[in-house]
């Protein structure tokens, strides 16, 4: 992920931080940890990002796990110690997850 110092614009950290939430990489067997849960699904929920996955108990063609949101909270102060001016912006960005595409959600909140 790059440095939010390299760029302070929305956009640039916002792509970057969706980016590492929607990895899938999957953890090597070697590094899973022992939880009693088989290997196999031990390693589909061992990602960041977890694709749609059916587990055999089920009996329709829905997934009984996945990511369904991602979110990113941001918190901003701005002070100035002559006059006391405090501004605090808290944003909350979030995408629904549909694993075909994303539907954004923006909560901004200041102060």
């Amino acid at each position: 992920m790059p440095l939010i110092a390299e760029n302070s614009e929305p956009k640039y950290w916002q792509e970057a931080a969706f980016a590492v939430l929607s990895d899938n990489t999957q953890a090597p067997v070697d590094k899973l940890p022992e939880t009693g849960v088989a290997v196999e699904i031990e390693q589909i929920l061992s990602s960041i990002y977890i694709e749609p996955v059916t587990f055999n108990h089920t009996q329709n063609n829905l997934p009984t796990y996945a990511t369904r949101t991602q979110s990113i909270l941001t918190l901003k102060c701005h002070s100035q110690l002559a006059d006391s001016a405090v501004d605090e912006i808290a944003r909350l960005v979030s995408r629904e997850c549909q694993h075909d595409s994303y539907k954004e959600c923006r909560h901004d909140s200041h102060k």
